[in-house]
């Protein structure tokens, strides 16, 4: 059943009672917080792992995430390589979300989600010290980059799983009262942990998707960590 689990063919609630598939699933609309971690340990069932993620930061990916770098630092679950590209909006450009309501040239909403950004940079530093050659004939190499695109507000949430597995969610824009450098403001901000995610392994979808990724990929500042 583990195995099962971890390959997302069942899952546990949240009574700990464990269900079975007994339908696909990959065309089915899943709560985010359900399909990416579902999405994640199917894709560690591979010795090497790439990650391809469009988001607004990327922080439910690394919540996700969570789970699997404990089980990386001790030893528990071994890889050949894992490689991640995280494609973000550029926040020291003007983009449409986040925005100050009735102030869109106010750059005060996105200094601030600029700050916020800078712990999902933080973690994914965590995942690249992970890298290691220390454990005999055991070597883990460890690629992560992520790309700011100037311009660009991600209207969906987009992960790709080994090239092989695409999770598609739209992010809902909502209006929050936020406090920011001693000054309220209310600011056109999105909504995308509890987004339904679309699933999807069939060929065209992921090739399309994979193409569209790539042509983003291209114009954006691609930094390494």
């Amino acid at each position: 059943m583990r195995e099962l689990e971890l390959a997302g063919y069942c899952r546990r609630r949240s009574d700990g009672k464990l269900i079975v598939a007994v339908q696909d699933w990959s065309r089915t609309a899943e709560p985010l917080v359900d399909a990416v971690p579902v999405a994640v340990n199917e894709a560690f069932l591979q010795e090497d792992v790439t990650m391809d993620i469009e988001a607004f930061t990327g922080e439910t990916y690394l919540a996700a995430m969570k789970e699997k770098l404990e089980k990386l630092r001790s030893g528990e679950t071994r890889l050949r390589s894992l490689h991640i590209r995280l494609l973000v909006p550029n926040f020291k450009k003007e983009v449409a979300v986040p925005s100050v309501v009735g102030a869109p040239h106010d750059p005060s909403a996105r200094e601030r989600q600029d700050e916020i950004s800078q712990d999902v940079v933080t973690l994914l530093r965590d995942i690249k010290r992970l890298q290691t050659d220390d454990y005999g004939s055991y070597a883990f190499r460890v690629k992560v980059e992520i790309g700011r695109l100037d311009y660009f507000t991600p209207w969906d949430k987009i992960f790709i799983f080994n090239g092989a597995k695409v999770l598609r969610g739209e992010y809902e824009v909502v209006q929050v009262q936020v406090s920011y450098k001693d000054r309220l403001m209310k600011i056109n901000d999105f909504r995308g942990f509890d987004v339904a995610m679309s699933t999807s392994e069939e060929e065209s979808v992921v090739r399309r998707t994979i193409k569209q990724f790539e042509s983003k990929w291209l114009l954006a500042d691609v930094v390494e960590l």
